[in-house]
């Protein structure tokens, strides 16, 4: 199973692929670690948006979407182009994708920590695998 983990950051989706093969987990390289949203303030921007994220997990054959969810009010609040990707991510038709609570990603770390470092994930890109492998780590235990 291939999953895509995704961070929200400013006008970009940060994403990271990764699979469960026969047990085991690979983190998958891929053409592009950013997609951006380069104006959200028209239709015709977030349409690009969302055909562009749409080809990636065309092209790599992606099972699932796991996004990191983002507070809409407080001092951590996301910023409001953030919030038109994730909707334009989660209309894509016949995309399954799920938003994960940082508090989800911190409980499964603390059960089955990971070092990616070791597999050669980028630094920007950790938060996003860390939403991949908690989503997959989910299924493993049948809580998702």
């Amino acid at each position: 199973m291939r999953v895509c983990g995704v961070e929200f950051k400013g006008g970009e989706a940060i994403v990271a692929l990764l699979e469960r093969d026969r047990g085991l987990f690979h983190w998958l390289p891929c053409r592009t670690n950013r997609i951006t949203l380069k104006d959200d303030a028209n239709a015709e921007g977030i349409r690009h948006f969302q055909f562009t994220f749409a080809k990636l997990i065309e092209d790599y054959k992606v099972d699932h979407v796991a996004m990191i969810s983002r507070p809409h009010k407080g001092r951590f609040a996301g910023e409001g182009a953030t919030f038109k990707m994730e909707t334009a991510i989660q209309l894509i038709e016949n995309l399954n994708s799920t938003l994960l609570e940082p508090s989800d990603i911190k409980s499964v770390l603390s059960r089955f920590p990971v070092n990616e470092q070791d597999i050669g994930v980028k630094r920007f890109q950790k938060e996003a695998f860390l939403a991949a492998y908690t989503w997959l780590n989910k299924q493993l235990a049948g809580t998702e």
